[in-house]
């Protein structure tokens, strides 16, 4: 949605909570970046399915399909971080994915497909992106694993200006498929 030089989009995803937020910058902020930029905290998060711009009665069917869906539990352990170049990125990833999670982000794409705001299919890779605009290859096995035990996934408005300045805001949240009781902008 472009109004007033910002552009907003929206996706879903786990947000961690504040003590994980300082482990993963630490991982982040040690990362010896010759380019890149890494992110700030409030933007550190995975990704469960991007929508992009939503018009305001498409946000309510997106709150409404959100609420009806069962939200299990799970923990990821991350394990090390990748390298991706063809999107110059420095990724947190998890050796192996959770099941729950997989079905999870499953149903919710159906979901989403069903209300015709995504249209596409791929195989999904939970990771939390720690740098963009990375041009070398930081690749590295952390020594313990961080684990992040997910017990809600939200709804992120990311609203960017012309000067490429971006706002991640949480909209809404749910555990278990109903609302949870976190502190939301709304």
């Amino acid at each position: 949605m472009l109004t007033d030089d910002v552009l907003t989009r929206y996706y879903f995803a786990l947000r961690p909570a504040a003590d994980l937020r300082k482990k993963l910058m630490r991982v982040a902020d040690s990362l010896t970046l010759q380019s890149g930029v890494v992110l700030p905290p409030d933007q550190l998060h995975i990704t469960l399915a991007h929508v992009g711009d939503v018009r305001a009665p498409r946000l309510v069917d997106l709150r409404r399909a959100a609420a009806e869906l069962a939200f299990e539990r799970v923990e990821l352990e991350l394990t090390r971080i990748e390298y991706w170049p063809e999107v110059k990125l420095a990724a947190l990833v998890c050796d192996r994915r959770p099941e729950g999670l997989l079905r999870f982000v499953r149903t919710l794409h159906t979901a989403l497909k069903r209300l015709g705001v995504i249209h596409h299919d791929f195989e999904y890779h939970p990771h939390v992106t720690l740098a963009e605009e990375v041009n070398e290859d930081v690749s590295l096995a952390l020594s313990r694993p961080i684990y992040w035990r997910a017990d809600h996934f939200v709804l992120v408005e990311a609203r960017s200006d012309i000067y490429g300045a971006v706002e991640h805001r949480v909209v809404d949240a749910w555990e278990g498929g109903w609302a949870a009781e976190v502190a939301v902008d709304l």
